[in-house]
């Protein structure tokens, strides 16, 4: 007799044994990528207005934790048939307990290697334009429109060797590859929260930003971020703005580096942006000053076409699709520059620039002796060359203010 109460409670042991291996290991499996996988794949496609599929998706009740693997976000329609974003692992740790109410508190949340691709089109449209939330629908008049409580926190994020591709559409050769890693602390979407994100760009100059970040459930995130830029290489300087949509006409920048302070503020999509650029090094060619006196063209390179920039310092501040030239301060080889203006992206601009030249060669040979008499000429008629700069920035017109002809 009492062996089989023994047996039957082993039995009864083991089929609970059994029951528990199937509810903590085998049953999340099944149900994470049977159930959870689909529905959340379709609540982020609806969430980012395109496909978005994951490869497997790992639950573990007993260890807190979840693993994706093989996120794809497709592109735009008209971008490219390749994916938007491809991350290959996602790796979370979470608080059982306030699952139980409805919460989502995840202790680390690791996103592994991302690829990202932002691409540019020829209207100057950009293809994370369409993931923008739509708005919700307008609060009835004299009542506030609802906030609710976000039942996600996120204690610990971080973004771990993650690459930028940025490229226009129409032309592949400009590309600016950024590598970066983010780190962020206590995110909600419902509120503003910190955040790092350290970057090279395309293997050199460096990128520092720290600041807040969010809500980010509105239409248009915003974000109070203060950014630093070092050793950013003409090279670079020069992709980066092919690919923004700004090709440099009439020169080319050739040498140099940029370093660069700002702060940036508002929302992300359009920002506010306030900085303070120095320049070291730099060198300009094949400078051709549309409209320019001769005088001024022999003056400024000799006739070469090239000009050497030791130092620049230039304070801007950028509203979108504004940007402002506050102050410019220049050394360069036939003279100091000092300018002040604003330029409309892809429309009208307006500099004024005042030149005090200097009279020493600043090219060896006959070039360096034209440009130094060229320069003591009109020295002897205005101590300084005031000029203003009109027109656009692919048509711009050079007009003296000073009576220069």
């Amino acid at each position: 007799m009492e062996k089989k109460r023994w047996v039957r409670v082993a039995w009864i042991g083991g089929t609970a044994a059994v029951a528990l291996i199937v509810l903590l290991i085998v049953l999340p499996g099944r149900v994470a990528n049977g159930v959870i996988r689909p529905r959340l794949e379709s609540a982020l496609s609806r969430r980012l207005n395109r496909r978005v599929s994951i490869g497997r998706l790992d639950i573990s009740v007993l260890h807190g934790r979840v693993r994706a693997a093989r996120i794809l976000i497709a592109d735009s329609p008209g971008f490219s048939r390749r994916p938007f974003a491809e991350i290959p692992a996602i790796q979370a740790h979470f608080h059982f307990w306030p699952l139980l109410f409805g919460r989502t508190v995840v202790s680390s949340l690791r996103i592994i290697r991302p690829r990202i691709r932002l691409l540019r089109n020829r209207r100057g449209e950009w293809n994370v334009a369409s993931m923008v939330r739509r708005r919700r629908a307008a609060a009835p008049p004299g009542k506030p429109p609802a906030r609710r409580a976000s039942p996600f926190n996120a204690e610990k994020v971080q973004v771990e060797q993650g690459a930028i591709l940025v490229a226009a559409t129409p032309d592949r050769h400009d590309v600016v590859r950024i590598a970066f890693h983010l780190a962020a602390s206590q995110v909600r979407p419902d509120r503003p929260f910190p955040l790092t994100w350290v970057a090279t760009v395309n293997g050199g100059g460096t990128i520092h930003a720290a600041g807040t970040v969010g809500p980010l459930d509105a239409r248009n995130a915003t974000a109070a971020l203060t950014a630093t830029v070092r050793h950013l290489t003409a090279a670079e300087l020069v992709r980066m703005a092919a690919v923004l949509g700004y090709h440099p006409h009439g020169f080319a920048i050739t040498r140099g580096t940029v370093n660069t302070a700002a702060r940036v503020a508002g929302g992300l999509g359009a920002p506010d942006v306030a900085a303070v650029v120095s320049g070291h090094g730099l060198e300009v060619s094949h400078l051709r000053l549309p409209d320019a006196s001769l005088m001024t063209q022999l003056g400024i390179s000799g006739g070469t076409g090239r000009v050497k920039i030791p130092s620049l310092h230039a304070r801007l501040a950028y509203h979108p699709g504004i940007l402002r030239l506050q102050r410019l301060f220049a050394e360069t080889s036939f003279g100091a520059i000092q300018a002040h203006g604003r330029m409309r992206l892809g429309g009208a601009m307006a500099f004024t620039v005042l030149v005090h030249p200097i009279l020493t060669p600043h090219h060896h040979g006959l070039a360096g002796l034209i440009g130094s008499v060229a320069r003591l000429m009109e020295k002897t008629k205005h101590a300084n060359v005031e000029m203003q700069i009109s027109g656009t920035a692919r048509h711009p017109i050079f007009k003296p203010l000073n009576g220069r002809h």
